[in-house]
């Protein structure tokens, strides 16, 4: 999120800022990261209330065929890992391929699932989920390859046997989640509207429950929406985009050009500035990108034996919207506007009458010149400034979740949630 002036909004808000009971800062010079340790809105009594009454209604009408079935997971799981097996023996040498299946262990679990009606054993049953969560607890970690598509398979195959194990009587656990359901509703009730970190943990808790169930995905939604708040916040001032945009502009170029039959040759000088200026916005940062300035030329215009010595002077503006977000920078289409005002400062030709008669014509000719040289103006002047633009767009920005999705895979974390915006 890009906020204007931080430098300012840091001096007078720092102090605050740090007395926040939720909140801490780390700031340098036009930066500040905010950590929301959990900054979310009250909760008022009768907003729990209903939550409540909800999650009662909820415990008084548990699906038991939603339940994770013994059989269904145990083929899920079984087709996974040999899956992950023929992988691993396919693309990793012999010694690395037995060096995995150690690291697995999984032979026992395998073998407790082939046997026939294997969770109606009490015993095989617990062997079962108890190799189950350790296989799940070896499938998690930082160790390169646990990010594999093959291995990220098995474990979520591996946790949904393990809910499958943990809930194969579906009667009793009914019965389990229904009273668990009506406790945690009497939690709610009785929670301050300031929620506390133990309340958070125990909401988290009880949502993992009915996900592993399968139970009320409208009643998850609900919650996780209602905690859904960020936990940090990167602010960069604007001051920051200014000084990676913001510049002079002091260019000549050469003029070469046919206006109305009469061919023109000089120079132009166009001076002025391009400034940054930050919009509000919410999904990306949006910034306008203006070039201003003036433009000052000299030419001598050439039509027959005639030379017209001429002076011109005008404003050119150029706007144009970026907006920044993980993807890259996109641009809108340039805005611009140009004035323009030329004079014959003086007319060459031998005969006096054919100087009268090239000034007179001149005169006529001019507006309509004046409108085509401004016209020209801005569209070379913008053209040249959407040019820069898309070669500054070209460059490829680096993602920063690169390096670290891998990582986030192994360790069977989700990506974070993260929203890009601007103020003005």
């Amino acid at each position: 999120m890009i906020v204007p002036n931080l430098i300012g909004y840091t001096r007078t808000c720092f102090s605050t800022l740090k007395r926040l009971p939720n909140v801490s800062v780390l700031a340098i010079p036009m930066l500040a990261i905010v950590v929301c340790q959990h900054g979310h809105a009250q909760w008022p009594q009768p907003d729990r209330d209903q939550v409540a009454d909800q999650i009662v209604a909820a415990a008084e009408q548990i699906d038991g065929d939603a339940f994770p079935s013994p059989e269904l997971a145990t083929r899920q799981f079984l087709a996974d890992f040999q899956t992950a097996d023929e992988f691993l023996r396919l693309k990793t040498s012999e010694s690395n391929y037995r060096n995995w299946l150690r690291f697995l262990e999984a032979e026992e679990l395998v073998d407790a699932l082939q046997q026939p009606d294997a969770f109606a054993d009490k015993q095989t049953a617990r062997l079962i989920g108890r190799e189950a969560i350790a296989l799940r607890f070896r499938l998690v970690g930082t160790a390169p390859g646990l990010e594999l598509p093959a291995l990220t398979r098995l474990r979520d195959s591996t946790e949904t046997l393990i809910d499958a194990t943990r809930f194969r009587n579906a009667d009793r656990s009914a019965k389990q989640v229904s009273g668990q359901l009506r406790k945690f509703a009497d939690q709610i009730r009785n929670m301050n509207a300031d929620t506390s970190a133990e309340d958070v943990a125990s909401i988290t808790q009880m949502l993992g429950l009915l996900r592993s169930t399968g139970q009320f995905p409208e009643l998850i939604a609900k919650l996780r929406s209602r905690f859904a708040s960020p936990n940090i916040k990167i602010l960069l001032s604007e001051q920051i985009v200014q000084s990676a945009i913001n510049r002079c502009i002091d260019q000549s170029r050469p003029i070469r050009d046919c206006i109305l039959g009469t061919g023109i040759v000089g120079t132009a000088k166009l001076g002025g500035s391009i400034t940054a200026n930050v919009l509000p916005s919410f999904g990306s940062a949006a910034i306008d990108v203006r070039l201003a300035g003036t433009v000052q030329s000299r030419s001598i215009g050439y039509n027959g034996p005639v030379k017209l010595h001429t002076v011109s002077r005008g404003l050119v503006s150029v706007t144009r919207t970026l907006h920044l977000d993980e993807a890259g920078i996109r641009a809108q289409p340039a805005v611009s506007t140009a004035s323009l005002n030329s004079e014959i400062v003086s007319i060459d030709h031998k005969l006096r009458l054919v100087r009268r008669i090239a000034r007179k014509r001149a005169a006529e000719q001019k507006p309509k010149a004046d409108r085509i040289g401004t016209e020209r103006l801005r569209n070379q002047v913008a053209q040249q400034f959407t040019d820069q633009i898309d070669q500054a767009r070209a460059v490829d920005l680096p993602n920063p979740l690169e390096k670290l999705n891998p990582i986030l895979k192994r360790l069977d974390l989700e990506q974070p949630l993260r929203t890009w915006g601007s103020t003005d």
